[in-house]
């Protein structure tokens, strides 16, 4: 008989496999639409595509490694927790690398914020590395599944709030992705908390995984004209 967690991870793989497919779309769009690009452009457009890159990979290697376990005959331990350690890498680096994306387009130092959010990355890959994790666990251990999350949930509020500080008519698109980033968060903060008690929490990665591809998109069309907005 189904239950309420075979029917949620059933819903969701059936969404992956479409946000995949788009996500791959869309990296190889941003990747095409790189080549053209003059030095200055292309130095500012690099951080985001290797973003997406690195996202698409990641949630490749979670949602592939999840549809094999199924295949086996369930979501057993082992493929599922280290397809959850493959994207919990590559979210991490998603989140600093549009701040490099950002900071590149200002011509900004790495102030106050932006380190702030490169130390938050590093205590986060620093404890994904734990053997607290069980990454062979199907459903990640409470309480340390928040703790590891709590530096990436920060980390991608800061990257929004860094975001929603541009300033400028020319600057409306990265403040579209702050928003998106804060949403994002806003998405992953319950199934971090309770995804143990309530497995169908896990259908609110679904609007997560929208935020990117909306994020994803407002790259793709700003991509051309991607170029510092100050001098030196």
């Amino acid at each position: 008989m189904l239950n309420a967690r075979t029917i949620g991870v059933a819903t969701e793989l059936g969404f992956d496999a479409a946000y995949l497919l788009s996500l791959w779309a869309l990296v190889f769009g941003l990747q095409w639409r790189l080549v053209p690009l003059q030095a200055a452009q292309r130095h500012c457009a690099r951080p985001y595509v290797l973003a997406f890159t690195l996202l698409a990979a990641g949630d490749s290697a979670h949602v592939g490694l999840r549809l094999l376990g199924l295949a086996r005959g369930g979501l057993r331990e082992g493929l599922v927790g280290y397809g959850a350690l493959a994207t919990a890498i590559t979210v991490t680096l998603f989140d600093l690398l549009l701040v490099q994306g950002h900071q590149r387009i200002g011509r900004e130092r790495w102030g106050l914020l932006p380190g702030l959010l490169l130390a938050l990355a590093l205590v986060r890959l620093t404890l994904l590395a734990l053997p607290q994790n069980h990454w062979a666990a199907v459903v990640p251990p409470q309480p340390w599944s928040l703790i590891r999350n709590l530096p990436l949930l920060a980390l991608t509020m800061g990257a929004g709030v860094l975001y929603l500080g541009s300033h400028g008519e020319q600057q409306r698109w990265q403040r579209r992705i702050g928003g998106l980033l804060l949403v994002s968060a806003l998405c992953h903060l319950p199934v971090a908390l309770w995804i143990q008690d309530h497995p169908l929490l896990g259908l609110l990665m679904i609007p997560k995984s929208l935020c990117y591809l909306a994020m994803g998109l407002i790259v793709y069309r700003r991509l051309p004209s991607m170029a510092p907005i100050s001098s030196p």
